[in-house]
């Protein structure tokens, strides 16, 4: 198998094998010398690309990946696997699609972000930091996931919403309108989060929570001797759940009657002054108040829609 000289200046060139793929000619490549960042050594075959333009820098496309259209992988991001970059797609940094994942339309990955499994990348969505995106997981519209952040299962994060952070969204979880899921949050299950809403700190948002916007989330934190963070949140059919934890993660979920019960309980076990305990059930229980109030009050929203 001849290599064409005309691309001995590259780090690869093309075999003259053809591959006729979505209505393109893809050509195969072959490295013209080692490129030590993807263990790839000279006259090594790699994968499928349509032109020189989807493909600079220390790129390279293993196995029977495909780079085509007018995307691009740049610098030292790679592509292996069965994965597809195409469109006006652009791969850059250390990013990396593999496995069966797709990124299309003009959705940006960089740095180190990773796309893999069955994932689906595109429309203007972008994938950075140490962000991982797998499974059957979509990300479409404006969205962006970035920092730490993981998206998987067949979770969907669409128009204008953040997933970033050390948050997680997986299961069946919807995030759209301009929804932020940061910190250490987690939404998963059946959950839907829509329009302004902020996910953030340790919330956990599962099973089937469905969230509006803000006026569906009740947060209050600095409760007890652990300073802790209580999450009331509406679910569907104006039910609600209560979530009990630190910033760091959720250690108790239940309902309003639950919630007033485990305070009790935990309180025995606080190592303080008869006056300071007394102040904190104070606290928690004007909290209880406001709950049950803003519960009160998502019934009423509810029984006004019939």
């Amino acid at each position: 198998m001849s290599i064409n000289k005309h691309h001995a200046d590259k780090h690869f060139a093309f075999t003259g094998e053809t591959l006729r793929f979505e209505g393109v000619t893809l050509r195969r490549i072959q490295a013209t010398q080692d490129v030590d960042k993807h263990g790839v050594r000279a006259g090594e075959l790699g994968g499928w690309i349509e032109s020189e333009y989807n493909l600079g820098g220390n790129a390279w496309v293993h196995d029977q990946a495909k780079v085509y259209g007018s995307a691009r992988v740049l610098d030292d991001a790679r592509v292996r696997g069965n994965a597809q970059v195409g469109d006006q797609a652009n791969v850059s940094g250390s990013a990396e699609v593999s496995d069966n994942g797709r990124v299309f339309g003009r959705a940006v990955l960089s740095a180190n972000a990773w796309v893999y499994g069955n994932a689906r990348i595109s429309g203007n969505a972008e994938i950075y930091g140490e962000a991982e995106v797998f499974d059957h997981a979509r990300i479409y519209g404006h969205a962006q996931v970035f920092a730490s952040a993981e998206v998987y299962g067949k979770a969907h994060v669409s128009d204008h919403s953040w997933v970033f952070d050390s948050a997680e969204v997986y299961g069946n979880a919807h995030i759209s309108g301009r929804s932020w899921v940061y910190g250490n949050a987690k939404v998963h299950g059946e959950a839907s989060v829509e329009g302004n809403t902020y996910i953030r700190d340790s919330m956990n948002i599962a099973d089937h929570v469905e969230l509006h916007g803000a006026h569906h989330i009740m947060v209050a934190s600095g409760f007890g001797p652990t300073k802790s963070l209580v999450s009331v949140l509406r679910t569907a059919g104006g039910g609600h759940v209560i979530t009990l934890g630190s910033s760091k993660a959720t250690t108790w979920q239940g309902d309003a009657d639950d919630f007033t019960r485990e305070i009790q309980r935990q309180s025995r076990r606080w190592e303080c002054s008869d006056t300071q305990r007394q102040q904190w059930l104070d606290e928690y229980q004007e909290l209880d108040r406001l709950i049950r109030a803003r519960i009160q009050a998502w019934a009423g929203v509810l029984a006004g829609t019939h």
